[in-house]
């Protein structure tokens, strides 16, 4: 007896479904990448403050980095960014493998102002450091100014988005950045008085002691007389 076409099993169709199914497991977890300015707290004025830059890779999946490009603004012009290192808190992305180091090429390739734009890679072409999950590795630590007479209560150090902001893999293809997070520096204002003022204060003192000893001189003579 003939089975009706729409009573037939679709063998075919559930091999279909099982073998995409299979495809979506076996298909490589992908990684999802932050990159963070962290946050600090200075005082205006002051020299020589510090924060990193750091790229965290909150998984599920690992990646390999083999280069990347940096740039951090701010609006503030009371601060002046004034060089960066890979001396970061977090392991840095390519220590002891830095193609800048290898090829003497300069890690911070902006002037002084209020951009800072740095870039390194990894040193053997067509390798890469690998960032697993849930790792946090270090790009760049950064050096700042803040002159007198900041009046705003913080700062924000903001990353700008690609292509400015870019990581590449071993092969030199562009890894996508998730989440761009911007720093934010809280100032504290510095009321310490300057030091000419504290030189005009302490010149007055045996000014004003003087002053004290004639007083009591003249009062004790003045009670000493019939």
């Amino acid at each position: 007896m003939k089975i009706p076409w729409n009573k037939q099993p679709r063998f075919g169709y559930r091999w279909f479904i099982l073998l995409f199914a299979a495809m979506l497991s076996a298909a490589p977890a992908r990684a999802s990448l932050i990159l963070m300015v962290q946050s600090t707290s200075a005082f205006s004025p002051s020299t020589g403050n510090l924060v990193d830059v750091d790229l965290i890779n909150s998984g599920p999946g690992a990646v390999t980095i083999g280069g990347f490009f940096l740039e951090v603004t701010t609006a503030d012009a009371f601060v002046t960014f004034t060089g960066a290192t890979v001396s970061t808190a977090s392991p840095y992305i390519f220590a002891g493998n830095s193609g800048d180091v290898a090829s003497s090429f300069p890690f911070v390739t902006s002037s002084a102002g209020q951009t800072l734009d740095a870039s390194d890679f990894y040193a053997t072409f067509g390798s890469g450091t690998l960032v697993a999950s849930g790792a946090t590795v270090g790009l760049a630590e950064l050096s700042f100014d803040l002159a007198a007479g900041d009046a705003n209560p913080t700062a924000t150090f903001s990353l700008t988005p690609y292509p400015s902001n870019s990581l590449s893999d071993q092969n030199g293809s562009t890894v996508n950045i998730d989440t761009f997070t911007s720093g934010t520096v809280t100032i504290t204002r510095n009321t310490a008085p300057e030091p000419s003022s504290v030189l005009l204060l302490l010149a007055a003192l045996p000014v004003v002691a003087l002053r004290k000893h004639f007083i009591r001189l003249t009062l004790r003579r003045s009670s000493q007389r019939p």
